[in-house]
């Protein structure tokens, strides 16, 4: 029974120590893909298509155009529900109600705003992220 034990013991720990070299070979070394042809090409995550996404998620989810600071692609959060869209899709979601409120187009809650967009508050948070973000890739330019 000790026997059994043992080599049990033996072979999960052999396992796992095989286990932890393939991850930590993964870590350092980077994710290697084989082509067709059988050349070996050492890839991380693509730059551009990271920047691709960031550019997506740092976008109006109406419009898909990216956030400015300032001006009409300039984010503003609903106060409601908390969603973000840019000015000048929520002038537009405005406009259908005379600029007294607007329903959120993602969750349908009403916001009160009583008149232009502007008096919604900007997503200060979502722009720190995409400036942060912008530091990020030109330091790796």
């Amino acid at each position: 029974m000790m026997k059994t034990i043992i080599v049990y013991q033996f072979g999960c720990s052999l396992a796992s120590a095989i286990t932890f070299a393939e991850v930590a070979r993964v870590w350092w070394a980077g994710l290697q893909l084989i082509n067709v042809e059988g050349e070996v090409t050492k890839e991380s995550v693509s730059i551009s298509a990271a920047k691709n996404a960031i550019t997506l998620a740092s976008s109006c989810k109406i419009c898909f155009i990216p956030f400015t600071e300032n001006g009409i692609h300039c984010p503003r959060m609903i106060k409601e529900c908390g969603h973000t869209v840019c000015e000048l899709c929520v002038d537009n979601l405005l406009k259908v109600r005379d600029y007294t409120s607007l329903e959120c187009p993602f969750c349908r809650k009403v916001t009160d705003v009583n008149g232009p967009a502007e008096m919604l508050p900007k997503n200060f948070a979502l722009l720190e992220q995409i400036e942060a973000v912008q530091k990020l890739f030109s330091l790796s330019d």
